[in-house]
């Protein structure tokens, strides 16, 4: 149907090569969030022309989606789709 699929893996994933003089076990879910994930967008609209894209996360990268389009309000981002992702944790019971 014409649209593109980019796949991201995120650094600590274990099919991800990790920067000289680290291993996959240094990365932190901040720059998941601040790093990755801003880096990941703005490469795929520089590569493709588009002002905005469609995403889709499963799991723990539905998770840092919706904590992407709230830290950059949205930037980059057409829609979001969640698959299998919990993005709201005040009802957890905490014993």
């Amino acid at each position: 149907h014409g649209y593109d699929v980019w796949l991201l893996d995120f650094r600590g994933d274990r099919s991800a090569t990790p920067a000289p003089g680290r291993s996959r076990s240094d990365a932190t879910p901040d720059e998941y969030l601040l790093e990755d994930l801003p880096a990941a967008i703005d490469y795929i609209l520089d590569q493709t022309g588009h002002e905005t894209l469609h995403a889709v996360g499963h799991s723990m990268g539905g998770m840092f989606l919706c904590a992407y389009a709230i830290e950059f309000e949205g930037y980059g981002l057409a829609s979001l789709t969640t698959i299998g992702s919990p993005v709201e944790f005040s009802n957890l019971d905490h014993h």
